[in-house]
């Protein structure tokens, strides 16, 4: 039977000092269904890392929350309520990457995040300087002082053996009238707090509807105790991240 105290154990050590990329890829699974509150479609949120980086066991970690593997979320056979993911992005040709990412973003039901995990930087290499990015891209980093590799392997199988188990908690409550209410509004916000922060522009625009669904998310699983972690700190370093890029654009 699925604990939710052996998930959110394993699913913790993602929200140690160092694994903010694989914190945000977590987040971002609980932030999918809020992207139905926005009026537009969905966002890519895309990580990058060379072998035991940690992309199997962010995407295990994301796809775990909803009771799946991360092998039954492609986004072709996918309840758009949930995230979509293409743990295989990094073996196809750019130009079909690029067609994968337009048609999600303009399916009328996908109002959702799509998941991506690759062995070098893809949205940078797909698009250019002045185009319009379809979401977010994050280095996956693994500090070994912290996680040794056979750990990963640990802490993935330990989600996987309790998938499903926050999906019930976490679904009810964004079910309720009242928490609706206050998550459109409060996505408005963060997402206005986000742009101002960055000074991002229409480049982000995605990006940053994905940073403001990760932290109203991250409230939520706070606040319900599904995990314990601070969540102002991976939005802080989500931002920092922007804000890195745009100084060296």
């Amino acid at each position: 039977m699925a604990s939710l105290e052996a998930w959110a154990e394993a699913a913790e050590t993602l929200f140690a000092p160092g694994c903010e990329a694989q914190s945000f890829v977590l987040l971002s699974s609980f932030a999918a269904p809020l992207m139905a509150f926005f009026p537009e479609r969905g966002a890519v949120v895309s990580v990058w890392g060379g072998r035991k980086a940690g992309k199997s066991t962010a995407l295990a970690a994301a796809a775990s929350v909803w009771g799946r593997t991360p092998e039954e979320m492609v986004p072709v056979s996918l309840d758009y309520s949930i995230p979509a993911i293409w743990q295989n992005m990094a073996h196809r040709d750019p130009s079909v990457a690029r067609r994968i990412f337009g048609a999600f973003l303009t399916n009328a039901g996908a109002h959702t995040i799509l998941i991506s995990a690759t062995f070098g930087p893809l949205l940078s290499s797909l698009y250019g300087p002045e185009d319009q990015l379809p979401g977010i891209e994050f280095e996956l980093k693994v500090p070994k002082s912290l996680i040794r590799p056979k750990d990963g392997n640990r802490i993935q199988a330990q989600m996987l053996s309790h998938r499903g188990a926050p999906a019930p908690v976490y679904s009810e409550y964004l079910a309720r009238d009242n928490v609706q209410i206050w998550a459109r509004r409060m996505l408005v916000s963060r997402y206005a707090a986000a742009l101002e922060t960055t000074g991002g522009g229409l480049r982000w625009h995605y990006a940053m509807r994905a940073i403001a669904a990760v932290d109203v998310a991250a409230i939520v699983v706070t606040e319900l105790k599904i995990l314990a972690f601070d969540p102002e700190r991976i939005v802080r370093w989500a931002l920092g991240q922007i804000g890195a890029k745009e100084k060296a654009a």
